[in-house]
Formats: C-alpha cells, structure tokens, sequence
C-alpha cells in the first residue's frame, strides 16, 4: 500500500510540479516556498546524465519533489524528505545519501491551504475537481499538492538505468 500511495503522491507532483512564490511587498522570494532545480531540462534532455549533486546535498534543499538518478536510474520521488526510486521493474527503494543527481526539482513542502476531501472516480476526475480548487488561488502559478488516500489502482512509469558513453 505504502508503494501505491509514494507512486500516486508522485504522478501528482509531476503535475503540479513545485511552489512559487514571491513575498509581496519586497520582491524577495521566500525561502521555505523557493523551487531549488539540479541542473536543466534542456541539458538533461541532451544527455547529460552523470550526477552533479549528492542525494545527501538535494535533501537539505526541498523534502518534496521528483528527478532521476545517475545514468537515468529510476524515477526520484522526495516525499516528507525521504528519496525514493521507482525501479523499472515495480521495486520502491530508499536512496543511500551518497547516491548521484543529474537532474531533480525540489521544494519544502508547507501546508498553506487545505483542499477539503475530494472523492473522485478517475484520474481524469480528480484533476478536474484541482483545476477548479487552483483557480480559487491563481491558474498562473506552480503548486504542489500532498494528497493522501487509498486508492484501487495506480498506473507510473519508470525507466531502466542507462548506460551512456560520452563522446569526446
């Protein structure tokens, strides 16, 4: 069940990607609601897999987020500042500190509403009923949502760890 709920809490991370907010008034942004990224999408989409950062490091960063591993190892899932890997074969691990990053985007996960429960029939259901509760707060802005619950059937998707030679 713990599988489940981790995948599912991702795949709506994936989503509603990340926190961002500016601190009105002063311009500065805040810290506890910054978005801290490993990395670009563009470089990582180029092929830039080897690891630039310690999973160790990523977590005094955010305790909440997504990303990958050294050599595209499995899917990232920072959830209550645990890492985890989602392996290609189904399998939920907890990552050792030492692990390598190529690319993750993490934030502190901060409580600042509270949707009230929401039942759902579908993915498709589900999302509907967020847009309508994100549109209460700004459409144009990045948002993380914890949701928790226990759920029938979760579909994710993974990769295998790849092996890349760099070219000189």
């Amino acid at each position: 069940m713990l599988n489940k709920k981790i995948l599912f809490v991702s795949v709506f991370i994936v989503c509603l990607l990340a926190i961002s907010a500016v601190s009105a008034g002063n311009g500065l942004l805040m810290k506890d609601d910054a978005i801290h990224q490993v990395s670009l999408m563009q470089s990582f989409m180029h092929g830039e897999y080897d690891g630039v950062i310690t999973v160790g490091e990523l977590k005094s960063y955010g305790d909440t987020g997504l990303g990958t591993f050294e050599g595209v190892n499995g899917e990232m899932i920072v959830l209550d500042g645990v890492v985890y890997q989602a392996g290609a074969d189904g399998s939920i691990n907890v990552m050792k500190n030492n692990e390598t990053v190529p690319f993750s985007t993490v934030t502190n996960f901060d409580e600042d509403e509270k949707i009230p429960e929401i039942s759902a029939s579908s993915f498709e259901d589900l999302t509907a009923k967020l847009d309508k509760e994100i549109e209460k707060y700004g459409i144009n802005n990045i948002y993380v949502a914890k949701i928790k619950g226990d759920f029938s059937n979760i579909t994710v998707r993974s990769v295998e760890k790849r092996l890349f030679q760099k070219l000189c």
